[in-house]
């Protein structure tokens, strides 16, 4: 009550306020939301596609003009088809070390030898 006081505030100014979310809704209502697996949902948002994935939001828009992931424009949204994103993630490829390094590898261990000498 001394905040109140101390900033001049009065019944009067409390009942300016906008109201509560409780209030809008009601005193029994539900404030629960929607539950749904995200293969479910039509769309993705770009940050949410991209947790998905694993992979950046750079990486997705590189997908879709490489013509492996459809965008939609939804409200002034850019959101991503889900069936899309479930088809993108499924070509993935297994792991496999790659030799690109062993070229390098063997020039700087020649170079060391040549030095040696």
């Amino acid at each position: 009550m001394q905040i109140e006081k101390a900033h001049g505030s009065s019944s009067a100014a409390r009942s300016r306020r906008r109201p509560s979310a409780q209030r809008l809704r009601g005193k029994g209502a539900s404030t629960s939301t929607i539950q749904m697996r995200w293969q479910d949902r039509p769309h993705q948002q770009l940050a949410i596609a991209s947790e998905i994935a694993q992979v950046s939001e750079a990486a997705l828009y590189k997908a879709e003009k490489d013509g492996l992931l459809t965008f939609v424009r939804l409200a002034g949204r850019t959101l991503v088809d889900t069936v899309s994103l479930i088809s993108f993630i499924s070509r993935a490829e297994p792991w496999t070390a790659s030799q690109r390094g062993a070229a390098a590898r063997a020039k700087r261990a020649e170079v060391a030898r040549l030095s040696l000498r």
